[in-house]
């Protein structure tokens, strides 16, 4: 991808897009009423184009958005074409999804460790 690509989508993500969450996930999503403009954004990140929206609307609306690892990827890779309030918004967002995915348990391991305590409790060897 050339370095005009990465800047163009920037200002396209400065202008028109949203970061944020869906449930765990982070999301980076662009919407607008140029078909055209949101079909190259989302040939540029490899996303799907939806729409078009026209309910309770005056000119129908298109939007692509990226979730998860190809979000955080494209965040990091368009942070420094981003002004100073997104950049602070991806950091926050970013920062945020970092610790949560060290924060996340892991149920196997935890059923397998409720399971032994259980096994254990019940021949008399304590909790």
């Amino acid at each position: 991808m050339k370095a005009r690509q990465i800047t163009w989508l920037a200002g396209l993500v400065e202008g028109e897009g949203h970061i944020g969450r869906r449930a765990h996930r982070i999301r980076l999503a662009i919407g607008m009423t140029d078909q055209d403009v949101v079909e190259r954004a989302a040939q540029l990140m490899a996303g799907r184009l939806y729409g078009p929206i026209t309910k309770n609307r005056a000119k129908p609306l298109y939007f692509t958005m990226v979730f998860g690892r190809s979000a955080v990827g494209w965040l990091m890779t368009l942070y420094s074409e981003l002004g100073a309030r997104r950049q602070a918004e991806v950091r926050a967002i970013l920062l945020d999804w970092r610790n949560r995915a060290r924060r996340k348990p892991n149920w196997n391991r935890l059923q397998a460790r409720t399971n032994a305590s259980a096994v254990m409790a019940a021949r008399g060897f304590g909790s």
